[in-house]
């Protein structure tokens, strides 16, 4: 078994290198991010995010520029999961404070998701008297 142990002590050398190279691709798809940032172009964007955040998921850059992205499209309550996601990492990024506290501005004035959910619960409630009006067994 020496030659076993010799090979997982090859192995444990061999995944830093891999974890560097892991964080360089990391960059190149949030360098990719930025610019479609800054071209709009927001389903682009997430792709290349979610490609960095795969790669690097403890990479709070990464996850403010997803907030970023998401309130660019109103997507007010994914933003600040991204936001607050970066401030697990890195408590004091500036970018995403400064966004959550925008994002808290808004939440009063932006509730319009609430009601799409109650519409969408009277609609199985309804759909599940229905079945006892009739149906094969009042033949009986």
């Amino acid at each position: 078994g020496v030659a076993g142990a010799g090979g997982k002590a090859s192995n444990v050398a061999a995944a830093k290198p891999q974890a560097d190279l892991t964080k360089v691709m990391a960059k190149k798809h949030l360098q990719e991010a930025q610019t479609l940032i800054s071209r709009k172009q927001w389903q682009e964007a997430i792709k290349e995010l979610r490609n960095a955040l795969k790669l690097d998921s403890q990479n709070s850059q990464g996850h403010v520029l997803m907030g970023i992205v998401y309130m660019n499209q109103n997507f007010v309550a994914m933003a600040k999961a991204s936001f607050q996601e970066a401030l697990k990492i890195n408590p004091k990024d500036p970018v995403a404070l400064e966004n959550l506290r925008k994002l808290d501005g808004q939440g009063a004035k932006k509730q319009g998701g609430d009601t799409q959910g109650r519409a969408r619960e009277d609609k199985h409630d309804k759909a599940k008297k229905e079945p006892k009006k009739g149906g094969w067994l009042s033949w009986w």
